[in-house]
């Protein structure tokens, strides 16, 4: 069997998968392998993964995994589909775009919960401002009735990240409405959607980059960051499975020491140096998962 050698594995290269390579590979002394079972969006979708209207469009069979929900007894034992991105970028290349942060309270628990202050709202959001770029909405474009506030400039930073952040410069006709409804219903305006409230209501910020009004993703962002860096030391692999998560076991604590890959009808080894990853998405039922046997 083919053996090559990295020092790091991301198993994903999914939103968060392509976030962690590019940081990592920040580092010019490391190599970063991530392995992707899908391809790249633009390549099975053409355009229909980066125009913004399209979005509901996107997730077609060559780019989800196909998952559905365990049939409930509430809705008459139907099973939905649950759209999961098959594709490098991951659900990223597939969403609806809505970029928003979650809420000061909600973080506060999660770190309550874990015991590990770090994970508060006050210091994950110095991360969150890092890695995107934001760009104030064109209100000129933009319908007079579909205007949006002036963002915080605590809610961003000048320098920004990879990842794009703005509106479009179409806004639904409805949601120009929606303001008024909202008001009569007693929710509140809000100023937006990224400083830590969401109970309330305002036109939702996207991944978008604001010069082509197209779609922002993983792949386009943090994934080309890092390859238009020049380090060169991240390797995608493309259409390949991670099929099983090799361990030393000599030890007490089993380390992870490696992944055995299926590319096509090739199946190799990728030995870690240093660390393994698994990053293949919050969902991921066994029968299609792409690292079904640990061992």
């Amino acid at each position: 069997m083919i053996r090559t050698d990295v020092i790091q594995v991301i198993i994903g290269g999914g939103t968060a998968g392509l976030t962690v390579a590019a940081r990592l590979a920040e580092d010019s002394t490391t190599t970063v392998a991530v392995i992707e079972a899908g391809d790249f969006a633009d390549d099975i979708a053409g355009n229909l993964s980066t125009v913004p209207g399209y979005g509901w469009k996107v997730s077609t069979p060559q780019l989800d995994w196909g998952f559905t929900t365990t049939p409930q007894a509430s809705m008459a034992d139907r099973s939905l589909t649950y759209s999961r991105g098959k594709a490098i970028g991951g659900s990223s290349v597939t969403n609806l775009q809505a970029y928003h942060r979650g809420t000061v309270q909600s973080f506060d628990r999660w770190a309550q919960a874990v015991g590990d202050n770090s994970f508060t709202f006050k210091n994950m959001f110095q991360w969150y401002k890092k890695s995107v770029k934001y760009t104030p909405p064109d209100n000129v474009d933009r319908a007079a009735n579909a205007s949006i506030p002036a963002l915080s400039p605590q809610a961003y930073s000048e320098l920004g990240g990879p990842l794009h952040v703005t509106y479009s410069n179409w806004a639904d006709p409805a949601s120009s409405y929606g303001p008024a409804a909202w008001k009569e219903l007693g929710v509140s305006e809000l100023n937006d959607l990224l400083s830590g409230q969401l109970i309330g209501n305002q036109y939702s910020p996207a991944n978008i980059q604001p010069d082509t009004q197209t779609r922002d993703t993983s792949q386009t962002s943090f994934l080309q960051y890092a390859l238009n860096s020049g380090r060169n030391n991240v390797k995608l692999y493309k259409t390949s499975l991670a099929k099983r998560v090799l361990f030393n076991t000599s030890s007490k604590n089993a380390v992870a020491t490696g992944v055995t890959v299926r590319t096509n009808e090739q199946t190799y080894t990728l030995h870690a140096k240093k660390e393994v990853i698994i990053s293949a998405g919050a969902v991921s039922p066994r029968d299609n998962c792409s690292f079904p046997e640990h061992h």
